[in-house]
């Protein structure tokens, strides 16, 4: 899913070639090979990343294709960010996308998430007891629609300066009529508010799977993390060199505050401000002062974006409980975009 603003001189919330460049190509190439070493994969974008305000936060959780069906998710929301709990019931926060596997073949419901009432959900067995808030993925595949409860509570002191609130939710088994997940797609409006200070924030999710006796087996439960450097930024200008007819395109990258070292920088461009019809432009790596240039020549105007992918890695913070943790990803700052004048 991953909706990203295609650019500022477009509409505000597109999905376009861009985003399916930037994103969907690269899960497309990266997931086979992580999904062989891995159980799954936890992935988190911040838009925009404006300290101590609200924020559009995108969760995504990537289940192995040869994992277990998964019983329970919990997701960790990091210290120092806010969630609202306070919205109304029937208000909506944000769209999700589920993703169920049978064989080789994949089906995605797509809906929002709604705010329902706790008190409604007193009696259930995922998490039990009352919870600060609940909501509600509603989502749809045809005329068949399924609901998903996702309770939401703040953190103990054990664990408050590790992580602010936990994001439970539960799956039926698929053998007595619920479905394998193989991802869970969060794109979160109005809930998340980030952090005040500048730093490297970890989200995390435990995924726990379904055992050969049909119920949760919570010995089998992994976690998964996902490196969120706040704020971090690519800075992008465009120069045009009349005697070459070249454009140099040139910048830095920035992660909570200091240079990003060592990081593929990738062009797309553009014609139209909207990318319907973007292209690849070429790629250039930071140097040790996060620095970045490329030139390339050009006959005409060009909207140009920046991007960078996800790194995923095998090492992680500490665990947060007795699960172990398996992989983490790195989390990509937000695409850069420069209109590129050619004069004559």
């Amino acid at each position: 899913m991953f909706q990203t603003a295609i650019s500022r001189y477009g509409a505000a919330r597109r999905t376009g070639a861009l985003a399916a460049l930037a994103l969907a190509g690269a899960l497309a190439h990266a997931a086979p090979a992580f999904a062989a070493e891995y159980p799954s994969q936890l992935v988190v974008r911040d838009r925009p990343a404006n300290a101590g305000h609200p924020a559009e936060v995108e969760v995504e959780l990537v289940i192995g294709a040869t994992a277990a069906a998964t019983a329970k998710v919990t997701i960790y929301v990091p210290a120092g960010l806010g969630v609202d709990t306070s919205q109304a019931a029937g208000a909506r926060i944000g769209d999700a996308v589920v993703t169920s596997r049978s064989g080789d073949a994949l089906l995605q419901r797509r809906g929002s998430i709604l705010v329902d009432d706790p008190a409604d959900y007193l009696g259930q067995t995922c998490a039990p007891g009352a919870h600060a808030a609940v909501w509600v993925l509603k989502v749809s595949a045809g005329a068949t629609e399924r609901q998903i409860p996702v309770f939401v509570d703040r953190t103990g002191p054990d664990i408050s300066r590790t992580a602010a609130y936990t994001l439970q939710a539960c799956f039926a088994n698929p053998a007595t009529g619920g479905f394998s997940l193989n991802g869970l797609d969060l794109d979160l409006t109005t809930a998340i508010t980030n952090a005040s200070a500048t730093g490297m924030h970890v989200w995390r999710a435990l995924v726990t799977p379904f055992g050969a006796d049909g119920t949760p087996n919570l010995g089998g439960t992994k976690e998964v993390q996902a490196f969120a450097p706040f704020p971090q930024r690519i800075a992008l200008a465009a120069r045009y060199v009349r005697k070459s007819r070249t454009v140099v395109l040139s910048g830095t990258v920035t992660a909570a505050g200091v240079p990003r070292p060592g990081q593929k920088v990738h062009f797309v461009a553009s014609r139209t401000a909207s990318f319907s019809r973007g292209k690849p432009l070429g790629t250039a790596r930071t140097d040790g002062a996060g620095r970045f240039e490329l030139i390339r020549k050009l006959r005409a105007t060009t909207y140009v974006a920046a991007y960078i992918n996800f790194y995923r890695t095998s090492r992680c913070a500490a665990a947060i409980g007795p699960a172990p943790c398996v992989g983490a990803t790195v989390t990509p700052p937000p695409n850069a975009y420069v209109r590129a004048v050619v004069r004559r």
